[in-house]
């Protein structure tokens, strides 16, 4: 029994090692949005989405959406549950339109891992260790011009954000991020920098932030005014030395069926001269999703895939625009 405890609590360990390895504040690059998480986290570029969870994502795209003047949402993600390393994530977040230029949001979430035992190298147990992250994101942003079929606009995200995924590995830290939108006859551009900031408090050493240069491209297309499409394209160049990508599509239907898919691609990792190793803080997968609107009420559903260690997440989302 004592021999099978060990290697159930070496198990553990060496998952959640190597879903730390995947970046720190790996928790905080996942998208709360449902919808966006069944176009593989895709959509920097697009304001015809959900607006709620926009503090940790494009803020500068809100001052676009059609949104009259509040968007609100809840998410439920459990991820990897059939890893012994899977945890559950609540979210809320909305976003105010105001005076048709200015936009401001607030999201936060809590990500709960499964309680593991702490085991000394002579196989004592020392402890009980819970895994857990929290964050709390907040954003401004204003549309510069508009003319026509042309606009553009300006956006930044500031975020406080706790990462325990080890019990000898806790840091917190305070980021930012920056975008300006372009947006022009369906075509939106963005370009900007995440996860900007230094560590308030670290116990580990050579821990990073997942910090990156950002674009997004997205094009929107109406049909008949009763389709909907819409491509997405993002792209992640990380200070650490690596890159990755996201392709997200989604199909409309009167404005009220949604069926998305999109794939994630996550470079190579880097490694320092210490042997540090840094990966995309999100790794590649694939996904699919659906969603749902009637009287301003969202549901959307995301289901991830490809990848074991965030294999058959699924992502639930309830929202309401007005």
């Amino acid at each position: 029994m004592k021999k099978i405890f060990l290697i159930s609590s070496a198990l553990v360990a060496f998952t959640l090692n190597s879903l730390a390895q995947n970046g720190d504040f790996m928790s905080s690059r996942f998208s709360s949005d449902a919808a966006l998480g069944g176009m593989a986290g895709a959509g920097l570029a697009s304001w015809s989405g959900n607006a709620a969870f926009a503090a940790e994502s494009n803020i500068a795209a809100v001052p676009f959406a059609d949104l009259t003047l509040v968007d609100a949402g809840l998410s439920y993600n459990l991820y990897a549950p059939s890893s012994v390393a899977g945890f559950s994530a609540v979210n809320a977040g909305a976003a105010f339109k105001f005076a048709k230029r200015f936009a401001v949001a607030l999201s936060g979430g809590y990500n709960m891992g499964r309680p593991y035992q702490i085991v000394s190298q002579d196989g004592i147990r020392t402890g009980e260790f819970k895994p857990s992250a929290f964050k709390i994101s907040a954003g401004i942003a204003a549309k510069v011009f508009e003319n026509n079929s042309t606009g553009f606009s300006l956006g930044a995200n500031f975020r406080y954000a706790t990462d325990a995924l080890l019990y000898d590995s806790k840091a917190a830290a305070f980021t930012a991020d920056v975008y300006a939108m372009l947006n022009w006859k369906g075509l939106g551009v963005t370009a900007g920098v995440a996860s900007v900031g230094s560590y308030l408090k670290s116990e580990a050493p050579g821990v990073s932030l997942p910090a990156s240069a950002r674009l997004g491209l997205g094009y929107t297309a109406d049909f008949a005014q009763k389709h909907l499409l819409n491509a997405m394209l993002d792209m992640d160049y990380y200070f650490a030395g690596t890159f990755a990508a996201a392709l997200g599509l989604q199909y409309g239907f009167k404005d009220m069926l949604f069926v998305r898919a999109g794939y994630r691609y996550a470079g190579a990792p880097k490694y320092n001269k210490e042997g540090g190793k840094y990966c995309a803080p999100v790794p590649s997968h694939a996904s699919v999703g659906l969603g749902v609107k009637f009287f301003g009420v969202k549901i959307d559903v995301a289901y991830l895939f490809g990848n074991p260690s965030i294999a058959n997440t699924l992502c639930l989302g309830l929202g309401y625009r007005f």
